[in-house]
């Protein structure tokens, strides 16, 4: 039953409420949630998400709102835990009522809370590249998938680098599945992993690998670490001024600002962003951005990702006239918006992003330098081709029994997994 104040407004306010999806008063703010970790191991990559989120949600205030109403953020914080975002989840959605979340960086953190959003009919923006072999309806995939990063990296650092390679990862489900992927791969180029190292999110202590790498003929190294991990492991690089080549798959400038780079170091990172692109978006971008966050905060892709996403669900809103999740959710396939890193467009296919693909080396100011680029997006192929896809369900299947029903291997507590070969 309407109110009798919401009765009395004019019939085409009641037509564009009632079309919108809106249980509230037509001027009431649009709640919107923010769900990243602002504190603990995975801090250091995920609080600059948030001020990219929230500077594009301050962005589209200025400028109007979404159907003529201002968005609320509603940010919470999940400290690193994947318990604590799957509680936030159900919280932000059944007691804060927000239309859309924007949030998780971790692919234990997006596997926990998934259920959340598919059994509530929800929508999650997650902002960060990951693993693949996954398509949820509930899920706006943003960041890159394996073909758009893993796999030209991969074939242009086994060409430079290979054939003996030290796979280096955390303990969870996005490096496991980015190594069997990796490992493949290196197989059919003629290359091979000669070992891999896991160690749980924070660890920080990579003596192991130091002495691995001394004591074997390691060519090269790819690493899927992930938060203040990378920080001990390139720290412990420049201590021990490790020069073999290393090529990364979740780092930006931000993970290595208090460390001495020198000068002929081989650090190498792949992403769908990088803030030595040149443009003008991108140069107004840093420009705007660089007012609002913490000094010395550097921009990397994820925070590229969830400032786009934030605008690509109001486009979509505005454009169809709703913000209910299951309308967006449908709406949104084949939207398109011109960004910092180019032109980037949701795939009619499977909900993932057709992305760019940069390959940069860092220099001794701690830039990455782009030396090789497909700009043109690449269409995203969520499974890849080596294995049919039960092939890698199973795989996948058998990674969450394995730790007890969890996305991430917790059980491995502070001690380094070696998979020596």
């Amino acid at each position: 039953m309407l109110s009798h104040d919401l009765r009395a407004k004019p019939l085409f306010l009641l037509l564009l409420c009632l079309q919108s999806g809106c249980t509230q008063l037509y001027n009431e703010p649009i709640k919107v949630g923010v769900l990243h970790a602002q504190t603990g191991v995975m801090s250091v990559s995920e609080k600059p998400v948030v001020d990219a989120t929230l500077m594009a949600i301050a962005e589209i205030n200025e400028s109007g709102g979404v159907l003529g109403r201002k968005l609320e953020a509603v940010v919470v914080d999940t400290q690193s835990s994947d318990e604590r975002a799957v509680m936030l989840s159900k919280q932000l959605i059944e007691q804060d009522k927000v239309e859309v979340v924007f949030g998780c960086w971790t692919s234990s953190c997006r596997k926990s809370v998934k259920p959340i959003f598919e059994s509530n009919h929800h929508l999650l923006f997650y902002p960060v590249q990951y693993e693949g072999l996954e398509s949820s309806e509930n899920i706006i995939y943003l960041g890159a998938v394996p073909n758009q990063q893993l796999m030209p990296a991969t074939h242009w650092f086994q060409k430079k680098y290979g054939p003996r390679f030290l796979l280096i990862a955390s303990d969870y489900v996005f490096p496991h599945v980015a190594n069997k992927l990796i490992k493949r791969q290196l197989s059919a180029l003629g290359a091979q992993a000669v070992g891999e190292f896991y160690y749980p999110l924070g660890h920080d202590d990579f003596s192991e690998v130091f002495h691995y790498i001394k004591n074997n003929q390691v060519t090269a190294i790819i690493n899927t670490l992930n938060g203040n991990s990378n920080t001990a492991l390139f720290k412990m690089f420049a201590e021990q001024k490790i020069t073999t080549p290393i090529l990364s798959f979740s780092l930006s400038e931000q993970e290595l600002i208090n460390i001495k780079i020198s000068k002929d170091n081989n650090i190498y990172a792949a992403e769908s962003y990088f803030q030595s692109i040149n443009g003008t978006r991108n140069g107004d971008f840093k420009r705007k951005i660089s007012s609002i966050m913490d000094e010395g905060t550097t921009i990397s892709a994820p925070m590229i990702a969830a400032y786009n996403g934030v605008h690509l669900w109001r486009n979509t809103v505005e454009k169809f006239k709703s913000y209910q999740p299951s309308n967006v959710r449908r709406s949104i396939l084949g939207e398109m918006i011109s960004g910092p890193s180019g032109d980037i467009r949701i795939s009619m296919m499977n909900n993932h992003t057709w992305n760019p693909y940069y390959l940069a080396k860092l220099n001794a100011s701690k830039s990455f330098e782009i030396i090789e680029k497909i700009q043109k997006p690449i269409r995203p192929m969520p499974f890849p081709p080596y294995g049919n896809k039960q092939y890698w369900y199973d795989f996948i299947a058998s990674l969450y029994q394995g730790w007890g029903e969890r996305w991430s291997n917790e059980h491995a507590g502070k001690q380094p997994r070696p998979v020596l070969k």
